[in-house]
């Protein structure tokens, strides 16, 4: 992966960064996590865009949005307004269509969880954070007609201000003004970039004025592989209160919380009642 662009740090090196300044309260930064190092910042729209012949890329996104926009009403009654393009790619993204939207979190506790989670994953693993009040500085400055636009639709529901954005090397942050359980539970916000024609880390360099600059408001936190450093972290995570249960509030979060609960508590099988279960209630166990 090319370094070029951010600034690798290593957990300890993170909490003392003056660059990155993370126990600045009035400081805003915004947080992912991923499960391997050597991911790129990419959107799912991104990736799919990779599998396309060029000569089709331009449509891919249209195509999605419209095709989505005709048939979700089979499936649910309540849908966003036709040129809310913030609403309809959170819906989507939501239900897993390839989108332009980026997810981040205001909190590195819920960022460190989704990056520590995936206990099979043998990699290091990458917590980003990127300087949000920078990115609103920049934006401002440089497209000061959409910034105008955006002071009086700041959920960009207006067909009229997604035009302003559209196709333009700018990274925006923005959330849908109706925010579903999960976006809400995650402390969650999107980066969007402007032209779909570059990937998301292309926007944000042009958008920044280079890679030296960006190096300055971009961060990578890399977390090593170590069983010993996932369990410690996890069961903090666990005291408050981030699992896979908190953070997904169905059945289905709740249901993958298990993995990474038993994993990260050591004690677990010592608990005399539980042994006592296991022995009186399978069979297999002598």
């Amino acid at each position: 992966m090319d370094s070029t662009y951010y600034k690798e740090l290593s957990l300890d090196e993170a909490e003392k960064d003056r660059d990155l300044d993370i126990k600045n309260p009035e400081k805003t930064l915004l947080f992912r996590g991923q499960t391997d190092s050597n991911w790129e910042l990419t959107t799912s729209l991104d990736r799919f865009l990779e599998q396309i012949e060029p000569t089709d890329k331009h449509a891919v996104e249209p195509f999605f949005i419209e095709e989505f926009q005709r048939r979700c009403r089979n499936y649910m009654q309540n849908t966003p307004k036709l040129y809310n393009r913030i609403e309809w790619w959170a819906l989507m993204q939501h239900y897993g269509c390839p989108t332009r939207l980026l997810d981040w979190t205001y909190s590195s506790f819920i960022a460190l969880f989704f990056a520590l989670e995936d206990i099979e994953k043998p990699e290091e693993s990458a917590l980003w954070a990127i300087d949000a009040d920078w990115l609103g500085r920049k934006y401002r400055k440089a497209a000061p007609n959409l910034a105008s636009s955006l002071s009086n639709d700041p959920h960009m529901s207006r067909l009229s201000t997604f035009k302003k954005f559209d196709g333009k090397p700018i990274v925006l942050r923005l959330n849908p003004f109706l925010l579903h359980e999960r976006l809400s539970a995650q402390q969650a916000c999107f980066l969007i970039p402007g032209d779909t024609s570059k990937s998301f880390v292309e926007n944000l360099i042009d958008f920044s004025g280079g890679r030296n600059t960006l190096r300055k408001y971009l961060f990578k936190i890399k977390i090593p592989h170590s069983h010993k450093i996932r369990r410690k972290r996890l069961e903090s995570l666990f005291r408050k209160n981030i699992s896979r249960a908190s953070l997904f509030p169905d059945i289905g979060g709740y249901a993958n919380s298990l993995r990474t609960l038993a994993y990260s508590t050591q004690k677990l099988l010592r608990k005399p009642e539980l042994k006592e279960r296991i022995k009186n209630s399978w069979a297999w166990i002598k």
